[in-house]
């Protein structure tokens, strides 16, 4: 949302994909309602995925490649959807089916990443060769060969979480490996985009444009100006039962979600973990 704010200020036009319950809370984030229009999509039903959902954070790891599946049900309406629309560029991150699709629609293809280049680089770099060998937690704690020299390590339990993160298995319908479907959606685009500076993770970026020997953009930090909304009456409530400048809002993405058994640290300060709910 932050990347079509920033294409809308230079007068872009923007037409977003979302799930259908997802829109009401990206609604608000729109600085721009005049130039960028939600298109929602509804998320298909398969088979033991609960009803309804539509985004990894509502469910556990285990059912994320079904909802991959249902995710890949949709390329008909958004084939169908780009085809009305005739856009000049589709950025996409994990639908490996979407360069195909904007190729026959003669449209430029642009993976997103919303990982940072080092990462990129070190995990699943193709010369890692992820999808003909085994990869073991061993291979992980090692950097690729030809990785710019740096300091970069996996400890022992990092390498194990990256390790079952890339190795999500197929779901049994027909669907493709994580680690397939993130080569195919980084390999085969026209394009790769990052939310990077040059002058910090340059040298991770020109390791990656040769490996997947495709042109790597750096979009800069693209840091989201201030709200202009009110915030919501019952964080308002929350926020005023404590002094000015003593609240610290530690955010950590979809994928990590801390319980009060796992502080941040140990003393007086409370510690109260915020999870997304449907």
């Amino acid at each position: 949302m932050h990347t079509a704010n920033k294409l809308a200020e230079r007068g872009r036009k923007i037409s977003f994909f979302l799930p259908t319950k997802t829109q009401t809370k990206l609604e608000p984030l729109n600085l721009h309602k005049d130039l960028i229009s939600f298109i929602p999509i509804t998320v298909p039903h398969v088979d033991g995925l609960p009803s309804g959902t539509e985004i990894t954070a509502a469910i556990p790891r285990s059912l994320v490649s079904l909802l991959f599946t249902a995710f890949d049900l949709t390329e008909p309406t958004i084939e169908s959807s780009l085809g009305d629309i005739r856009p000049h560029f589709v950025f996409y991150d994990l639908a490996h089916w979407l360069p195909s699709l904007a190729r026959r629609l003669r449209i430029k293809a642009i993976c997103l990443s919303v990982v940072g280049p080092p990462a990129v680089g070190y995990l699943i770099s193709p010369e890692r060769k992820l999808i003909e060998k085994h990869l073991t937690e061993v291979n992980l704690k090692a950097p690729p060969p030809s990785f710019p020299p740096s300091s970069i390590k996996l400890s022992a339990h990092e390498s194990r979480e990256a390790l079952t993160l890339v190795t999500v298995k197929k779901d049994g319908q027909g669907g493709i490996s994580f680690v397939e479907r993130l080569m195919i959606s980084y390999t085969d685009c026209d394009a790769l985009v990052f939310k990077a500076c040059r002058e910090m993770e340059g040298i991770y970026c020109d390791y990656l444009e040769a490996q997947i020997r495709k042109p790597v953009i750096l979009s800069g930090p693209i840091v989201p100006g201030p709200p202009t909304s009110a915030l919501e009456k019952k964080w308002a409530t929350w926020m005023d039962g404590f002094e000015a400048k003593t609240v610290i809002l530690c955010a950590f993405g979809s994928e990590c979600i801390l319980k009060k058994a796992e502080p941040l640290w140990s003393g007086r300060a409370d510690f109260s973990p915020l999870t997304a709910k449907k």
